[in-house]
């Protein structure tokens, strides 16, 4: 059972993660950033499927998207968002060049346009599909009875911020009382 004192102190802590990651600038992650974008308005021409991709260019795959497509030019260049075709397209004002074609009414917002110019500047890295990917354990950073409340410690240490000394029995009764009833 876990004890309502480390209860808080984990909640506390994750509000604080997510506040704190909210302003922080982060790395993209394909699964999480461009595989929904991709999947939305690239895969149908540039996908899996070999009869209704175009251009010989399918971007599902990391090998086959760093090869040059029947153009000649090279939709992705990690590193290089200039040289990428991908974001000279997906950035063109020339309707006929511009990705995804306007006829499929699948534009690009501002922001997917930035994630994927991030993305390809950061190295254009894919991962596989989360349900394949082994979980790693973590060893907790700060060695205490819990090993939870090593990390909690570690993001408070790393938040500037000290834990909130130990709540009384009496506290505790009515923090419990409260969440299982919803009465004081």
């Amino acid at each position: 059972m876990i004890k309502p004192s480390s209860f808080l102190r984990f909640t506390a802590i994750v509000s604080l993660c997510f506040a704190s990651n909210a302003f922080a600038e982060e790395r993209v992650q394909f699964n999480r950033d461009v595989r929904p974008i991709l999947s939305d308005t690239c895969f149908h021409c540039h996908g899996p499927d070999e009869k209704e991709r175009k251009g010989g260019l399918r971007l599902d795959v990391r090998a086959e998207a760093l090869k040059p497509a029947k153009s000649g030019a090279t939709a992705l260049v990690p590193g290089k968002p200039e040289q990428s075709e991908i974001i000279n397209r997906i950035l063109s004002n020339d309707a006929e060049e511009v990705m995804p074609p306007n006829k499929l009414h699948k534009n690009l917002t501002a922001s997917q346009k930035e994630i994927l110019r991030n993305w390809v500047a950061q190295g254009a890295e894919y991962q596989g599909h989360w349900a394949f990917i082994k979980p790693v354990r973590s060893e907790p950073p700060l060695h205490t009875p819990n090993p939870i409340d090593g990390f909690l410690r570690a993001k408070l240490r790393e938040a500037g911020l000290n834990p909130a000394p130990e709540a009384s029995r009496e506290t505790l009764i009515r923090r419990v009382t409260l969440d299982l009833t919803g009465l004081p």
